[in-house]
Parts: structure tokens; sequence; C-alpha cells
């Protein structure tokens, strides 16, 4: 079946029969028919429903078709789905009011079916390439501007380290009568280098292989996921001093293990840099009756004024001790959408803030 015959047409006509018949030819076609019998009760449904296509009678009391028509194209909630009149004014001028109104076509009464039927797949299948093609330039649009932004963070963020590893070197090189202690502190700044360049290339590296890689998806324990991912970032909550408390079990979800890490990983180093002082990270799961949802909370200053950014790549926040490619919230995002879930940043009532995402159920939950 042609992708245009599944799409939802509404027709707007105050006759009765002419309604019934249109709707007849178009449905055995496959078309999804909705209706309405005047223009104000078409604006009504609209507001409720977004077909792909509309069909407006022109002489029609109260509003006629060419009203209701810039009516439609007034809608901040319009996208340019096409618009057909059908009449029986054949004249010229009537034709031209049309198209100014916004209509992309006009048919004639009395309609001969197998012409409305051809324009209508048309009008269809041109408005779908349409749109696809806007998405196409958005999304070349998107990943242009984030391809100059991933240049200068390789050029910016890898400056650092590498410069903090050239200079410890020279250092060492030029000296010659070096201290145990001393020779330690420079393989100690070396090492942090080293580290800091591993961490940038890791968070790029998992940015890019996000565009485009596959994933089989099980099961996943996710309470033993998420404690695993605290032991792996032991170092850095021994230094802040921070308690990290999961309250009860987390539920398993549906998902890809790895991925799924990375989100945990991410969301929890965040509540450390950006947690009070020390910080306090509780971490809480339930299963709901569609999806999954666990929340990440930390005792910080909240989430920045301007929350446009931040869950675009190569954003960051504004700690002092902010650091690596600002990729950490994207790529969380991105994992989470690649699972058909969602993410939610919000400040917590008593100050700090919780990060609340949704996953999938797995069969457990739902049995549950």
């Amino acid at each position: 079946m042609n992708q245009s015959t599944k799409a939802t047409i509404l027709v707007v006509d105050d006759n009765a029969t002419n309604l019934a018949v249109v709707c007849t030819h178009l449905t055995k076609q496959g078309f999804r028919m909705l209706t309405a019998e005047s223009g104000p009760s078409a604006l009504r449904r609209l507001d409720h429903i977004s077909p792909d296509m509309l069909l407006l009678d022109v002489m029609m009391p109260e509003m006629d078709g060419f009203e209701l028509a810039q009516r439609i194209r007034e809608r901040e909630d319009y996208n340019n789905q096409p618009i057909i009149f059908m009449t029986a004014l054949d004249d010229m001028n009537s034709k031209l009011q049309g198209f100014a109104s916004g209509g992309v076509d006009y048919i004639t009464k009395p309609i001969q079916h197998e012409e409305m039927i051809a324009r209508v797949r048309t009008h269809l299948e041109v408005h779908q390439l349409r749109v696809a093609l806007r998405r196409e330039n958005e999304n070349k649009d998107q990943l242009i501007a984030e391809l100059e932004a991933y240049d200068m963070t390789v050029a910016h963020d890898l400056k650092n380290p590498i410069g903090a590893i050239a200079s410890a070197a020279e250092t060492f090189e030029m000296m010659d009568d070096l201290t145990n202690d001393e020779a330690k502190e420079i393989i100690e700044l070396i090492r942090m280098g080293a580290d800091q360049a591993q961490n940038i290339i890791r968070g790029l590296l998992s940015f890019a292989q996000l565009r485009s890689g596959e994933a089989q998806r099980s099961e996943v324990d996710m309470d033993q996921l998420a404690r695993e991912c605290i032991e792996t970032l032991h170092s850095l909550s021994a230094e802040s001093g921070a308690s990290i408390e999961i309250d009860g079990e987390l539920p398993a979800a549906y998902g890809y293990a790895p991925w799924l890490s990375e989100v945990w990983s991410n969301l929890i180093s965040n509540a450390i840099k950006y947690g009070g002082h020390p910080p306090i990270i509780t971490i809480k799961g339930e299963t709901l009756e569609k999806n999954v949802r666990y929340c990440v909370a930390d005792n910080g200053s909240g989430l920045p004024e301007d929350r446009t950014t931040l869950f675009k790549p190569f954003s960051r926040g504004t700690s002092a001790h902010t650091e690596g490619t600002g990729l950490g919230l994207s790529i969380v995002e991105r994992i989470i959408r690649r699972h058909e879930g969602s993410i939610l940043a919000e400040d917590r009532p008593g100050g700090g803030a919780a990060m609340t995402f949704y996953l999938p159920k797995t069969d457990r939950n739902h049995a549950e």
C-alpha cells in the first residue's frame, strides 16, 4: 500500500450526503477519514487532531471554505498540510481566491472520484517529500553545527592536557638532579594530563558512536549497573567526600547495558561535581504503569537559569571545576532517546537538582 494512503484526511462540508460519498470513496483507498459540517466545527476539531490533508467545501453558511482556509493558515500548530477546495464555483476569480487563501488545488463539482483520488494522492506525496526534505535539511544543519563544535572542542580541550604533558616532560628532561619526590610529582602531572585527554577522547567517541551504533537490547539489572558505576567513581566521590545512597532496589529496564552504564556514570559524576559541600546524592527507581522511572538527585545549587542548552552537545556548566567536553548530558539524552525514553531536569524544592529519566519496561516489569 502506498504510504500516502495511510494518511488522515479531514473533510469539511455542510452537506451530509457529500460528506458520506467523499468519505466512502477515500476510505476504500485506505485513507483514514474525519469529518466536520461547518467551518467553526472544523476549527474545534483541529484543536484535538492534526490531519495530513484537508478537503474543504467552499459554499458553506457562517464561514465559507476560503475563510476557513485562511483561519487554518494562521494557526501556530498548522504544519503546512495541503488544503484542497471542493466546489461548484469554476470561474477564474474563485480559483484565484482559493489559491490566495492557501489552497494547493481546486476540485470542481460534480466531483469525478477517480480524479479526486489522484489529486489527493499526488498532493499527499508532495507534502510528505517536503516534510522529509525539511527534516533532512534540519538534520544536516544540526550535524554541521555539531561538527564545528566538535572541531573547536578537540582543538581547545585537548590543548590543555597535552600542553601539561609536554611541559612536565620538558621539565623532567631539563632537570638532572631530580629527587624521588620531584620525579613522582612530574610523573603524576603527566598521568593526570593523560587521564584528562583520555576522558575527553572517550566522551567524543561515545558521542560519535551514538549516531549510527546499533544495540541488542535485553533485560538490564539497573540496580547492579548503578552500583558498579558508583564503584568506578570511587576516587571522584572520595576526593569530594560525596555520600551516595540508593533508596531501595532499582527495578530492571529493557535496554542495552553498555549504553545505560554511560547514563549512570554521567548522571552520578555530574551530581558529585555539582553537588553541595560535601555532595549528598540520592538515587531512586520505581516501576510505573507504562515505563520505569529513575532519579538522580543532589544537594547542589540547582540548575542554571538558561536550561535551553542543557542537553545540547558541547555545552558546559559553570562550576569552577567543570572540565571535559560538555558532552555528558548530550550523550545521556541521546542514549535515552534511542531507548524510546525521556529525561527531565528540574530543581528540587529543598535545593539541589534532580535528573529523572524514563525507560521501557521489561517483560518482568509487566508481569509485576
